[in-house]
């Protein structure tokens, strides 16, 4: 947050030039209190920090990497965690037509315990998350949303919080075995390996550049859809770049230069045992469909139909979760996919659709939702709706499907 745009400009365009996707920014990082975090103790945004945040995403954007906005209330004095909701909430407002992002609404938040209330241990407790995770989708449910606990509470913090995906902080090594873990206990859930450890000591890193490489080979191959390189080096860009920061320059520069070579030659779940082709990013592609598309991927981020989702005519349920702006970078159209359930139930279609028949599900002011007709076909105002492709899960298999454009 106190990068001047000279370092932002020149640190995006290398790290996407070395293969790069994304950056992980804190929006109140240390030292504690500092006139550079994003809000005050009160949750209030300080004066001119939104605007260095947008300036972030932007710079971001133009050089297609995606931002893990991460907060965390630890470090500003005296924030509580309802004031932490309404500052996020401000956020989520002001960032409404950036879509290169995604929240992690706390980081680490089971670090000091689960106990709520102002009295209690957590940065944040699963009921708080819960909330904090509504609120941000009651003005922007396209938001994509996690938060990152670390001591196997994930089932309270992520399945039960609503959460998108699965955020997870591990060991560098065995890392298989984390992303077993990581996918087990939130099954459905795409699993971002958002922190192995790291070099911890000066020009002595505790780690090889090979353990670093398998590390992320692992996750890969694995199932995880993203693997972050832990590094001090960005702790502090006020004034220097991550390129002259590193703790060991001799291992944490090759690694940089190496990984998007060594990962170029890893197909996911391709480790012994790991399952299927994943729909990496955005949110998992769960419920009654998914998208995989051979071309480079598409994901429908948080596709789960359910009863939270009802159309216009009782007993019809559909999600309308799009393809995911954020996760399509590199993808050339028209591209050609599967359709394909996660289950063989036979009410059930997998399918995509032009954006103007949005939305399937109950409507917005001015464009209502689906309605059906007696056969149980799906109209939009009174219209057949036009489907790009559909599948019927009761069928079992995939269908062809072939989209033209974003």
């Amino acid at each position: 947050m106190a990068a001047s745009d000279a370092t932002l400009d020149s640190d995006f365009a290398a790290l996407r030039a070395k293969g790069f996707d994304g950056i992980r920014m804190f929006t109140d990082w240390n030292p504690k209190d500092n006139p550079y975090q994003l809000m005050d103790p009160s949750g209030n945004i300080r004066p001119g920090r939104m605007a260095a945040l947008i300036n972030v995403i932007q710079k971001a954007s133009a050089n297609n990497l995606m931002v893990d906005v991460s907060f965390t209330r630890d470090t500003v004095s005296g924030l509580e965690p309802n004031e932490l909701q309404a500052g996020i909430v401000s956020v989520t407002q002001a960032l409404m037509s950036y879509r290169n992002l995604y929240f992690d609404i706390t980081n680490e938040a089971d670090h000091d315990g689960t106990t709520c209330g102002g009295g209690g241990n957590a940065r944040l407790c699963p009921t708080e998350a819960r909330s904090i995770r509504d609120a941000v989708k009651a003005v922007d449910s396209q938001r994509i949303v996690s938060i990152s606990p670390i001591y196997g509470n994930r089932q309270s913090y992520i399945i039960n919080g609503g959460m998108d995906f699965t955020l997870a902080h591990s060991a560098l090594t065995g890392m298989r075995n984390e992303v077993s873990q990581a996918r087990a206990s939130t099954p459905g859930l795409a699993v971002h390996m958002q922190e192995p450890d790291r070099c911890r000591t000066l020009n002595s890193c505790e780690y090889s550049v090979n353990q670093f490489l398998t590390s992320a080979s692992d996750a890969k191959c694995s199932g995880a859809t993203g693997w972050n390189f832990h590094t001090q080096a960005g702790y502090d860009l006020d004034n220097n770049t991550i390129f002259n920061q590193w703790l060991d320059p001799a291992v944490e520069n090759q690694v940089a230069n190496s990984l998007s070579s060594t990962l170029s030659g890893v197909t996911w779940f391709s480790c012994q045992g790991a399952g299927p082709t994943p729909t990496p990013g955005g949110g998992s592609a769960t419920g009654t469909y998914r998208g995989a598309c051979p071309a480079g991927y598409i994901a429908l981020a948080e596709a789960n139909a359910s009863s939270g989702d009802p159309s216009e005519t009782a007993g019809y349920y559909c999600d309308d979760d799009g393809i995911d702006p954020t996760v399509v970078w590199g993808v050339t159209y028209p591209v050609s996919g599967l359709l394909v359930c996660d289950n063989n139930t036979s009410s059930s279609n997998a399918f995509v659709v032009p954006s103007n028949m949005w939305p399937c599900n109950a409507g917005r002011p001015g464009n209502p939702g689906w309605s059906f007709d007696s056969s149980g076909r799906p109209l939009k105002n009174g219209n057949p709706v036009t489907f790009i492709g559909e599948h019927n899960c009761g069928s079992g298999g995939s269908t062809p499907v072939t989209i033209t454009n974003s």
